[in-house]
């Protein structure tokens, strides 16, 4: 039964591009990671990328500006507490991980998006439609994005949203953003 399962979840990933996955955390692991990245805000705790360095549309002009000083991303989340590592490599995300990725053992990259991302009211910039491939620069393609919401996500406060089928679709860079 759990083969046939992982097959109909390869499957639908495959088709869809991607899977939603409610209870992949804990929920006092996902309150620990969200006091630690409170902590990490208040006093904020570098590496930081700061939404007026970004320019997306609704950031603050520059970082003198009024709300310039808003974090976008607490940068390193892997080192910022052994929960973050913990999580992204333990047996929930790293079983589900393996059954997308038939032939190869899932890595997980340093590099990019290894992040705690934030929202402020009043100052924190709107995430445009993209394709997470389109930022990185690997030579293959056998990359997946793991995403965990450690508040409660509406589409009033910017929750994801994703296209099915998009990842098949190959655009030109410039039609992002």
């Amino acid at each position: 039964m759990m083969s046939s399962l992982k097959t109909l979840e390869a499957r639908a990933f495959e088709r869809d591009g991607f899977q939603v996955v409610r209870g992949l955390c804990p929920p006092e692991l996902r309150e620990a990671l969200s006091s630690a990245s409170r902590q990490h805000l208040n006093p904020l705790l570098g590496p930081v990328e700061y939404e007026a360095d970004r320019g997306y549309p609704g950031s603050p002009d520059s970082r003198k500006a009024r709300g310039g000083d808003t974090p976008r991303r607490l940068l390193n989340a892997c080192t910022r507490d052994e929960g973050f590592r913990d999580w992204s490599t333990g047996e929930l995300v790293g079983d589900r991980l393996r059954g997308l990725f038939a032939r190869n053992e899932p890595l997980l990259s340093q590099s990019h998006h290894n992040c705690v991302m934030t929202k402020h009211p009043g100052y924190s910039s709107a995430t445009l439609w993209h394709q997470d491939i389109r930022y990185w620069s690997f030579d293959r393609p056998e990359l997946i994005s793991v995403w965990l919401a450690l508040g409660a996500e509406t589409a009033k406060n910017g929750a994801l949203k994703v296209i099915p089928g998009t990842h098949q679709v190959e655009l030109d860079r410039g039609r992002f953003d």
